[in-house]
C-alpha cells in the first residue's frame, strides 16, 4: 500500500463497495499502466461499472503521459473479454495454462492510445 506506483480506484454506492480496480504504473521502466485486478460486486454487474473503472485507468494513462495499458484475463471470463473489446483493447496473445487453481489459458490484452500530432 505504500508503493506510489500502485493505485486503487473504488466505485461506491453509499457505504457499499460496488466495484474496484487496481493498477500499477510502470512509467520509466516498461512505460505502460498495468491493470492488476478489476472486480464488480455481483449485485452491480451489467450496469457499466467495469467500463467506468476502465475510463479511470485511461485517464491515469494519459495523465502519466503513457500510451499503453496492459491486462489479462482467464479464457473463461467472457464478461471481462467483452469489457476489453468494448473499451478498444486488442487481444495480443494467449498463454497456455497461464493461470493456476484452476489451470486455464490466459488472454493478454493491450490498449494503445495513438496521439494525433498536427504538423
Amino acid at each position: 500500500m505504500t508503493d506510489e506506483r500502485a493505485t486503487y480506484y473504488a466505485f461506491m454506492d453509499g457505504e457499499r463497495l460496488a466495484g474496484s480496480i487496481f493498477t500499477y504504473n510502470w512509467k520509466g521502466e516498461r512505460d505502460y499502466v498495468k491493470i492488476m485486478n478489476i472486480a464488480v460486486h455481483p449485485d452491480y454487474r451489467k450496469q457499466g461499472i467495469a467500463h467506468k473503472l476502465m475510463e479511470l485507468v485511461h485517464e491515469e494513462m494519459q495523465t502519466s503521459g503513457l500510451n499503453r495499458i496492459c491486462a489479462e484475463t482467464r479464457a473463461s471470463n467472457k464478461a471481462m473479454q467483452k469489457v476489453f473489446d468494448d473499451c478498444g483493447y486488442k487481444r495480443t496473445s494467449i498463454v497456455e495454462n497461464g493461470y493456476d487453481n484452476p489451470q486455464e489459458d490466459e488472454y493478454k490484452y493491450v490498449y494503445e492510445h495513438i496521439s494525433q500530432h498536427l504538423n
